[in-house]
């Protein structure tokens, strides 16, 4: 089986870091990180792909299509891999991943820290946000706060 933990990772912080290393003590291998796009990611999919792979080098990063109840079991087959067990922070999604027949486990946030507290904070000019997610990130969010117009 195949540790995939989705998500957002909008951006990578600390808190999916440890989570990444949970999955990787109870199934022995890095998780493949599977980055789910919706409606007003800050960041593009390149941009976070960077920003995992600038953390763990030898990181899969794939993206995700938005799987939803009005997917059915094959549809969803589609979108995922089979072979995966899924890591996602959302019971809901837990639900559905199983209906369409996947091992889900349900995985529970590390401390109070989230993507939409440092996005919050990146925009109000506080660099507390640093402090949030590993050192690499912070480099590749600066090179992008620093070049707006390119977005990867």
């Amino acid at each position: 089986m195949i540790p995939f933990f989705l998500g957002k990772f909008d951006p990578i912080h600390n808190g999916h870091i440890t989570t990444a290393e949970k999955i990787r003590v109870e199934t022995g291998m890095l998780p493949i990180f599977g980055i789910v796009p919706t409606v007003g990611d800050k960041f593009t999919y390149q941009q976070r792909r960077e920003m995992i792979q600038a953390v763990y080098n030898d990181a899969k990063v794939l993206p995700v299509p938005l799987i939803t109840e009005k997917d059915n079991k094959e549809t969803t087959r589609k979108k995922i891999p089979s072979g995966a067990i899924l890591y996602t922070g959302s019971i809901s999604n837990v639900r559905m991943y199983k209906l369409a027949g996947y091992e889900a486990k349900y995985i529970e946030r590390s401390g109070d820290i989230s993507s939409s507290v440092v996005r919050r904070l990146i925009r109000n000019n506080d660099e507390g946000w640093e402090k949030l997610v590993p050192a690499e990130v912070v480099e590749v969010i600066e090179e992008v706060i620093s070049n707006p117009k390119s977005k990867n």
